[in-house]
């Protein structure tokens, strides 16, 4: 099998939950030489995985380094995805004040580097939401939230949009606003399910069952 056929079963395996066959071929592959734009397509997706498995030490580790190729190649839009990733690994892992540190980082060099990339900020804004709403910072998480819906919007990423919805349909289930939440809610299900993402829909149609 090629290396692109490899890391797409790796992934699939991962999305399958099944973690440890999935970190096997991600391992064998990381023990191969590896052209540089290989290495970058692994680690980009490799992260998650370390994190579902609670490996977070690790995820970071493989997010610095490819981080630390993104500095090494002038590459800004490796440095400031990678810098995302390490965000999300820290949010995922419960290190809620780690992770406004590091999304915070990002923001201001998406400022500095990509004005006009409406995705960045959106996502951006997203996790700084959503961060500060697991912190119960309930005016920061609706001010980032509504501040990523009109980028997503404008950018029209399907994923993003369903996200943002999610994201704000959360911070009004937690102000007790079943209304609110239910139609935020509805509107994330039918952009994941245009994507279509049967994982992402399954677990927003959770959350509405959770208002009941």
């Amino acid at each position: 099998m090629s290396f692109e056929s490899n890391l797409s079963l790796a992934f699939r395996l991962f999305e399958e939950g099944k973690l440890n066959e999935s970190k096997s071929l991600y391992d064998e592959l990381l023990s191969k030489m590896l052209t540089q734009k290989e290495e970058i397509a692994l680690r980009y997706n490799y992260g998650y995985l370390l994190t579902e498995l609670n490996q977070v030490d690790e995820a970071i580790g493989n997010y610095n380094k490819l981080l630390q190729i993104g500095k090494d190649t002038n590459n800004k839009e490796i440095i400031s995805q990678a810098t995302h990733q390490k965000g999300m690994v820290y949010r995922l892992s419960g290190q809620y004040e780690k992770a406004l540190e590091v999304f915070l980082l990002e923001y201001n060099y998406i400022n500095e580097y990509f004005s006009n990339r409406l995705l960045f900020h959106s996502a951006n804004y997203y996790e700084l939401g959503y961060t500060h709403l697991l912190l119960k910072e309930y005016d920061k998480a609706k001010y980032f939230l509504e501040l990523s819906l009109s980028p997503a919007v404008k950018s029209g990423d399907k994923t993003m949009l369903a996200c943002s919805y999610r994201g704000l349909g959360e911070y009004h289930q937690s102000q007790s606003k079943k209304e609110e939440a239910r139609l935020y809610f509805e509107k994330s299900i039918n952009e994941f399910q245009s994507i279509p993402d049967d994982y992402g829909k399954k677990e927003v149609e959770e959350l509405i069952r959770s208002l009941d």
